[in-house]
């Protein structure tokens, strides 16, 4: 009888272990680490039947010497970041509700603008009181009208009154001059010590010399994103990244915005780490061996070194430089186009530590511990010591 209810017992427990936590990764035929490396594996379907839209594809990758070798398939180039061309300065021409200072020379007294009477002054000259450019982009000249100055150099808008005085004046000579460059200002805002909106130097401010005007951002470069808003565009990125690439650091133009947040990168990290959940990288790139450290490393009593996983949306243009990956399954896109990836690295191996200190972490990746074997058959002997009410042990551990 006592063998009967020990064996229904047994059965019963048996039966319940589909209900214990599972320590693994499960796809559709079963855990990822029986499944095959670089290749294309569906994940989590509820059933044979289930809907295409519940169906999530991704590329399972094992990390390798080779995948590091060819990092850049996963590197996001500078190219591919919107981002305007570092072109030259543009501040050298006029803008609406600049002030300019008009001066008419002659060559001699009796003209247009200088009297006979007048040969006694220090120059034959005569100074236009000062004019600011309106929305129609003119300022009015004497004898020579309306002029369009907008988006010329003072030198270009010279020539151009004195050609338009030919006719009537003296040998004339124009000299104009920007009194005040209202037109051409910039503001930089957010995470700023001194948000501040100036005027652009004639010979050019890059977009550093106005973080700089401003006090610089109010966290680290490598937490901080420059927003720019130019017209009808916005761009935007790592202000480490202009730091690490003077061509990034572009001209200003005239009504450019700068916007300065603070956006901390993160990682986050589940299963059996030292310490789960969201840590900021603290600097500008971080790797996988710094990132498991930053969680105080694994667990010696859950985690099974050998099943380390992380997972990110990378780009599919930069996958398809990776040899054996099948990518019929995808349809073409363009390079914004993502698509789940998850690597897999063994720290059993030797090879496996200096692989993951070259493994770069992106931001908003999520890494994954596994448990070891050894941590389930636990669980299951503690379910059949809670269900039957004694103490079970395993052979090899009693021998120990």
């Amino acid at each position: 009888m006592k063998k009967l209810v020990l064996t229904f017992l047994l059965g019963t427990a048996l039966s319940g272990c589909n209900a214990l936590p599972s320590s693994g990764l499960w796809n559709s035929k079963g855990l990822l680490n029986s499944g095959k490396f670089n290749g294309i594996m569906t994940l989590n379907p509820e059933s044979e039947s289930a809907k295409n839209e519940d169906v999530v594809k991704a590329t399972l990758v094992r990390i390798t010497p080779k995948i590091l070798h060819n990092m850049e398939a996963f590197a996001r180039p500078m190219a591919a970041v919107k981002w305007p061309a570092q072109g030259g300065a543009s501040n050298s021409v006029v803008n609406v509700n600049d002030v300019l200072q008009i001066t008419i020379y002659e060559s001699q007294t009796g003209g247009l603008f200088v009297p006979q009477e007048a040969g006694v002054r220090p120059g034959n000259y005569v100074t236009l009181p000062l004019q600011e450019i309106d929305r129609t982009g003119e300022v009015m000249v004497p004898y020579a009208g309306a002029v369009n100055v907008l988006g010329k150099s003072p030198s270009k808008i010279s020539s151009e009154i004195a050609e338009q005085l030919s006719n009537r004046a003296i040998e004339p000579q124009v000299v104009v001059s920007v009194v005040e460059r209202r037109g051409a200002e910039v503001s930089v805002l957010g995470d700023i010590r001194s948000p501040l909106s100036y005027s652009l130097l004639p010979e050019g401010n890059r977009i550093m010399d106005a973080i700089a005007r401003a006090g610089g951002p109010i966290g680290p470069e490598y937490d901080s994103y420059v927003t720019l808003h130019r017209g009808q565009n916005e761009y935007r990125i790592r202000l480490a990244d202009i730091v690490e690439a003077p061509s990034l650091n572009t001209y200003l133009r005239a009504k450019d915005t700068i916007y300065v947040s603070r956006q901390p990168e993160t990682f986050q990290i589940f299963g059996a780490a030292g310490f789960s959940g969201v840590h900021e990288f603290e600097k500008t790139d971080i790797t996988l061996a710094e990132a498991l450290g930053r969680a105080q490393g694994l667990r010696d009593d859950l985690a099974d070194p050998a099943e380390i996983y992380l997972f990110r949306h990378e780009n599919l243009a930069y996958m398809k430089d990776i040899d054996g990956l099948d990518y019929t399954q995808y349809e073409a896109g363009d390079e914004s186009t993502t698509t789940p990836i998850i690597f897999k690295i063994n720290l059993r191996e030797p090879s496996g530590y200096f692989m993951a200190q070259n493994f770069e972490v992106m931001d908003e990746d999520v890494i994954y511990v596994a448990n070891s074997e050894s941590v389930e058959f636990s669980k299951f002997l503690s379910f059949l010591t809670n269900f039957s009410g004694t103490k079970i042990i395993s052979q090899n551990a009693a021998q120990q």
